[in-house]
């Protein structure tokens, strides 16, 4: 394996993808510094388990919330309202928010990364960005 340059590693994950998941899932693969970020941009895959409508309706069953409820309550509402999120890629599996799909294919996605990098570059996930929100196709979210 020839090591490879970070804007190099983004094209070659960039070219991988596309061929991999085509027109269902819409990415935008950047670099930024030493990390390739790869952010979900429109999908007709699910990217939540459920909308988040009632993803907030399941705490409508508690009297008073935790800390930790009150803090995903939240989270979840400033996902409707925004449409982004950063995901830690070392804990994609234990995102309560993912849709099993969505899961597999970010992990698919760093097995590409990995299978290219030398552990030299970091990877990060999106869904959205900061200032263009995710957009789910053939359904709603």
């Amino acid at each position: 394996m020839e090591k490879l340059f970070i804007k190099e590693l983004a094209k070659r994950i960039r070219d991988e993808v596309k061929q991999t998941f085509g027109e269902d899932i819409k990415f935008s693969i950047t670099k930024s510094h030493s990390t390739v970020v790869v952010s979900v941009m429109e999908s007709k895959i699910p990217v939540y388990r459920d909308n988040f409508n009632n993803l907030l309706r399941e705490f409508d069953d508690y009297q008073e919330l935790s800390f930790d409820l009150q803090n995903q309550k939240q989270h979840i509402q400033y996902l409707k309202d925004n449409g982004y999120e950063q995901l830690n890629p070392y804990y994609l599996m234990e995102n309560r928010n993912l849709s099993n799909k969505m899961k597999i294919t970010l992990i698919r996605i760093k097995e590409i990364f990995n299978k290219c990098n030398y552990y030299e570059y970091y990877i990060n996930f999106n869904i959205g960005k900061w200032n263009k929100p995710f957009k789910q196709l053939g359904g709603t979210q």
